[in-house]
């Protein structure tokens, strides 16, 4: 055979898997951007909830010692407390368990705490 065809052979076999390989590397880095994307804004979203929720115990507490004094549970603040922690657990847990397992190690939290680490750092980039 001649050398040439089987040169031009290897190149475009070469060409071909280059092609595949970079084609599934900028793929797989768009998946992560688009899932980084939603994560953030999800954490976001939490953030802002987490923040209305600290301020509606305020108001909570207030309406219980005005309307029902008798009523008013001694440990409110505590089961409160309780309850808002683990409504961020879950929620953390809840966009952990939804990620797509290819992407899941990107992010590196598993708790309220670390989420809150991981967004703080995402802003700061910006």
């Amino acid at each position: 055979m001649d050398s040439g065809l089987i040169e031009a052979a290897l190149w475009f076999g070469m060409g071909a898997l280059a092609y595949r390989l970079v084609s599934y590397l900028v793929g797989y880095a768009r998946i992560i951007l688009l899932t980084q994307e939603t994560v953030v804004n999800l954490l976001f979203m939490l953030r802002f909830y987490d923040r209305a929720f600290t301020e509606d115990k305020k108001v909570f507490k207030q309406y219980l010692m005005t309307e029902q004094k008798d009523a008013l549970p001694e440990n409110i603040d505590k089961v409160w407390d309780l309850t808002l922690e683990l409504w961020r657990n879950q929620s953390i847990r809840a966009i952990k368990s939804r990620l797509p397992l290819k992407v899941r190690r990107a992010f590196r939290f598993n708790n309220w705490k670390e989420a809150m680490h991981f967004l703080n750092k995402f802003e700061q980039r910006m």
